[in-house]
């Protein structure tokens, strides 16, 4: 039997690996990844400050007017500025709510405690409610609820004051002692940034083994890259030769298949037709045996018919020889197609192999020079310098810890100045609301004055001493509140709200305001870069060359033409000839072997072996027979030669069924294999033919264009390789331009600072003084109403009674004497 997969299914093989020379040149392979972001130490958020927001208010009032970029220039420019007569008047202008406030706080400080010492001294003489007596009238009630009710409201707003104060003053002494630790994670992540730039340029620069290797590698296997491209150009011929050898050696499959199966399935065909031969004579021997006996009267006569349906029809099918057929295979078998195929194209593959070593030493020479050029790239960038800005950033943070113990210090007088003040006006409040809780605890509205209680007495005497005690310090404490506020007013608006608004960092651009100072002659910049712009591109994360405007310095096209690379690899390419060697597909002997076998299957002829298949299997139908024996068997008188008739009646039906499930079935198959084998083998030599013409194209179009192809190819495969480089290049100019030394740790850095001073320091610093003068402010009404308040809670000396008044009467006062004062009686 003839088999065709082993040859088949190699050339099929072939033809496949053409396939998958589609995409030959995949030059978007490269991996080339990103940065990694380095891990940033987190920055403590800044506390939120009560009473922010209003102090931010209340000095915008104070201090309407923009940033004096003017004045700050003029005072730079002019040392003299502030003795001139006009630099002050301008100076007074702009600073005039601050005067204002000033001028506000001095009176203060001056006049309570004149007004204290006056009005003490005006009680000592009875007056000012120095005297111990209160005149009852009809809205002495009302009086003293109203009273009471007004200092229960100033006292807490003084109270809220003194907690905001309290926590203020904490915010101040934690900002202080916090700024070092901030100071320093500031410094540490700017060192982080600037050490991890160089990691970011070495990776660039080691990323340029990818497409070095890539172009190795290819050069090294330009023989089979350069086959699989040429072949792939052919297209429709060698899919057409692919998709015939395909189909041919799907039918040759097949056809294989099914003669074996036509083979088996005949052999047990006949093993059974031998059974039913030998049933159906043993069965015939016994019938007659029967009949013939001297019990059976007249049975010979109607048995004679019954013995002639029942002789076998000798019927033993042979197939076909394929003697002729099978040579040819073998003679195909022996051609070995796939040798042949591997041969030409070996001798193609060794050919260019030849022709490109001297291509493959000099693109490697190349590659080698290539990455040098690009590790030199990294030497002439000055990466030394960035550990000099290193060491100095390290330096200042060791500085600053140097002041730790100074600013522990501070931190903690100023927590303690903060707490003795807030003790100071709590004390106040305290006073307040002992004398609110106890003056009407045991009062009785309708109580002579001279009769309170000693409990109300002493709610009055804690007023009283709340009122002493306010103009006793409230001045001094006043004298807090005007040195911090010029301090942290003044440190507000002109340092944190101009930061905030980037009216400072404007400032510090201005020529002139420093003294050569040029932040681009320092980075050694031809273009003109300002801090304003250089902080508000790194707050939006951007890489150092679009920040420093490196482009008009340096042109990375022209630092990252390919040309500057791959001129080397394009003249090894021009010096090679690339020709192709003569290519037969198929030998003469092999389209011999193939015609040869076309022409010995369409002899195939199974018509003898189908008339012999479809013959019956016995002169009569076996089930005619037994119905003539059972009509025998009730003729006949002789029960047991009856029962032998019926017997064998039934073993012919058994046989019958025997035969019908056994030899009908197997014919039925055979028939099927037969006609599938005839179409099978009708349509081969159509296939082997037009697989020979397809073969025969493609070989022709191989000669006559394949130098032509192969040189087209060679000038793809050099695009692709160069597509390694040129895509390297993209990615490093994207790379470079957009992520390399991301500068928004500058931007942090920065922010740090501005929370150090403003958030942390400033606005605690603004928020303590305003709650303190908020405090102080509401002293005043609290003066007032706690020494009118005490009047209604005190014990008078002097009594005084409110009657009807109809008709209204003019109360006297009267003396009251107690025991020891009466007169004695002589």
């Amino acid at each position: 039997m003839m088999d065709w997969s082993i040859p088949i299914t190699a050339v099929l093989l072939f033809f496949s690996c053409l396939g998958d020379a589609a995409n030959s040149c995949p030059s978007d392979s490269l991996i080339l990844m990103g940065f990694n972001e380095p891990k940033y130490i987190s920055s403590p958020s800044a506390d939120n400050v009560a009473l922010t927001q209003m102090t931010h208010s209340f000095l915008a009032m104070v201090q309407p007017n923009k940033f004096p970029t003017d004045f700050v220039i003029s005072i730079v420019n002019n040392a003299q500025f502030f003795m001139e007569k006009s630099g002050v008047e301008k100076i007074l202008n702009y600073m005039v709510g601050f005067l204002v406030c000033a001028v506000i706080g001095v009176l203060y400080i001056v006049l309570v405690p004149v007004i204290g010492c006056c009005f003490s001294c005006c009680r000592c003489c009875d007056n000012c409610g120095g005297k111990m007596y209160q005149k009852q009238t009809e809205r002495t009630n009302c009086k003293r609820k109203g009273f009471y009710w007004a200092l229960w409201a100033i006292t807490l707003i003084i109270l809220v004051g003194n907690i905001i104060m309290f926590c203020s003053s904490n915010s101040f002494s934690k900002g202080i002692s916090t700024g070092p630790e901030l100071i320093n994670i500031t410094t540490s992540n700017l060192n982080i940034f600037l050490n991890n730039i160089p990691k970011e340029i070495s990776y660039l620069i080691e990323e340029s083994s990818q497409p070095v290797n890539k172009v190795n590698n290819s050069v090294n296997d330009i023989g089979p890259i350069l086959i699989d491209m040429m072949l792939e150009n052919l297209g429709d011929s060698v899919n057409a030769t692919k998709d015939s050898l395909i189909k041919l050696n799907n039918v040759n499959i097949y056809i294989g298949a099914q003669l074996e199966n036509l083979s088996e399935i005949s052999e047990k065909f006949t093993q059974n037709q031998i059974v039913l031969v030998t049933n159906l004579t043993n069965i015939r021997t016994q019938i007659n045996s029967t009949l013939n006996s001297p019990e059976c009267k007249g049975c010979p006569g109607e048995g004679k018919n019954i013995l002639d349906k029942l002789v076998p029809v000798t019927v033993f099918p042979r197939l076909p020889s394929f003697n002729d057929e099978m040579n040819a295979v073998n003679e195909v078998k022996k051609a070995d197609l796939p040798s042949t195929l591997n041969k030409s194209m070996a001798s193609v593959q060794k050919e260019l192999e030849t022709t490109t070593s001297n291509l493959v030493s000099g693109v490697q020479n190349e590659l080698s020079t290539i990455k040098g050029k690009i590790q030199s790239v990294s030497q002439n960038i000055p990466l030394t310098s960035i550990s000099n800005i290193t060491s100095e950033i390290t330096q200042i943070g060791i500085e600053v810890n140097n002041y730790v113990p100074v600013i522990s210090k501070a931190s903690n007088y100023s927590n303690t100045i903060g707490i003795i003040a807030s003790c100071l006006i709590l004390l106040i409040v305290l006073c307040n609301i002992m004398g609110l809780l106890l003056g009407p605890l045991t009062m009785k509205s309708s109580a002579d004055p001279t009769e309170r209680t000693s409990v109300a007495n002493c709610g009055g005497t804690f007023f009283m001493a709340g009122a002493g005690l306010s103009f006793l310090y409230s001045w001094l404490l006043m004298v807090i509140v005007l040195i911090l506020f010029l301090l942290g007013g003044s440190a507000y608006t002109l340092i944190c709200r101009p930061w905030e608004n980037n009216e400072l960092l404007q400032l510090i651009d201005t020529p002139g305001v420093i003294p050569d100072f040029n932040i681009s002659q320092m980075l050694g910049l031809d273009t003109n870069v300002e801090i304003s712009q250089i902080y508000n591109d790194c707050k939006n994360d951007s890489a150092l060359w679009s920040v420093l405007q490196l482009g008009k310095k340096t042109d990375l096209n022209e630092v990252l033409n390919i040309s500057k690379y791959t001129t080397g690899i394009k003249d090894e390419f021009d010096k090679t000839n690339f020709t192709l060697p003569q290519i037969q597909i198929l030998t003469d002997n092999v389209r011999a072997s193939m015609e040869n076998f076309t022409t010995q299957i369409g002899k195939i002829d199974f018509t003898p072996f189908m008339e012999q298949i479809n013959k019956n299997f016995t002169v009569g139908e076996l089930d005619d027979a037994a119905k003539s024996l059972e009509t025998l068997a009730s003729k006949v008188s002789n029960q047991i030669i009856k029962k032998q008739l019926i017997n064998e009646a039934k073993d012919l039906r058994n046989l019958q069924n025997w035969t019908y499930s056994q030899l009908m079935t197997y014919k039925v198959i055979l028939n099927k294999t037969v006609q599938q084998l005839n179409t099978s083998a009708a349509s081969v030599p159509a296939i082997i033919n037009s697989t020979i013409q397809n073969a025969l194209n493609a070989q022709d179009i191989l000669k006559q264009n394949g130098s032509s192809i192969l040189k087209a190819e060679s000038r793809e495969f050099l695009d692709c390789q160069l597509g390694y480089f040129q895509t390297y290049l993209t990615w490093v100019q994207k790379t470079v331009t957009q992520d390399v030394a991301r500068c928004k740790p500058f931007t942090n850095a920065v922010d740090s600072i501005e929370t150090v001073v403003c958030k942390n320091v400033v606005n605690s610093l603004n928020a303590f003084w305003y709650s303190l003068g908020w405090c102080l402010m509401f002293l005043l009404p609290s003066i007032i109403v706690s020494v009118k308040l005490a009047k209604f809670y005190r014990r008078m000396k002097y009594t005084d009674s409110y009657e009807d008044p109809s008709p209204r009467i003019e109360m006297t006062p009267v003396m009251m004497y107690t025991n020891s004062m009466l007169p004695v009686k002589t």
